[in-house]
């Protein structure tokens, strides 16, 4: 590829003029608009050419035009991301050692906190309660399945269960850490 930067637009549904809100010189992608419609939120990478560039999570604010970034003294990428159905937090999922834990900020900026480890969780969403979250957990011994979760952590459940009848006559043994 003669380039890996991609930006972020904002396009008027009625049609228009495209704006421009993020032209860093790496990637920028993977948008979220808030619940309320008030903030955008993607994942960036600064530096051009460079794949392996941290994934920082960013948020415009889209009255202000004030635009942060949330995980600027994170030392772990960014990847898959939702809001609170009060559009207060962000949740993401990022690598924690081998594996994708589930994190949460303020949408104003803060403390990052730990939800959910033990896994490698994925494509996260919340839903209207705002007490729960859904995504994906994957692991050595199955592919992603869907599962559910508190937004405090606890009640992690598995909603689909699509590959335990081809996977029961293998007896697979679960990955062991050498970390």
């Amino acid at each position: 590829a003669w380039s890996t930067n991609a930006d972020v637009f904002v396009v008027p549904t009625a049609g228009g003029v495209s704006k421009r809100v993020e032209g860093a010189a790496g990637y920028d992608g993977g948008c979220r608009y808030s619940p309320d419609g008030s903030l955008l939120a993607w994942r960036a990478q600064r530096r051009a050419g460079y794949e392996a560039d941290t994934w920082r999570l960013v948020v415009l604010d889209r009255r202000t035009g004030a635009r942060r970034t949330l995980t600027e003294s994170f030392d772990r990428h960014v990847d898959s991301l939702t809001f609170s159905a009060d559009s207060r937090t962000i949740f993401f999922a990022a690598e924690e050692a081998g594996r994708s834990h589930v994190f949460s900020v303020s949408a104003a900026g803060g403390v990052i906190a730990s939800v959910l480890g033990g896994g490698s969780f994925g494509v996260l969403s919340s839903l209207p309660d705002g007490k729960t979250l859904v995504g994906t957990q994957v692991a050595l011994t199955h592919p992603a399945e869907i599962v559910r979760f508190g937004t405090d952590g606890k009640g992690l459940a598995r909603v689909t269960r699509t590959n335990d009848a081809q996977l029961a006559p293998l007896s697979l043994r679960p990955g062991e850490s050498v970390t």
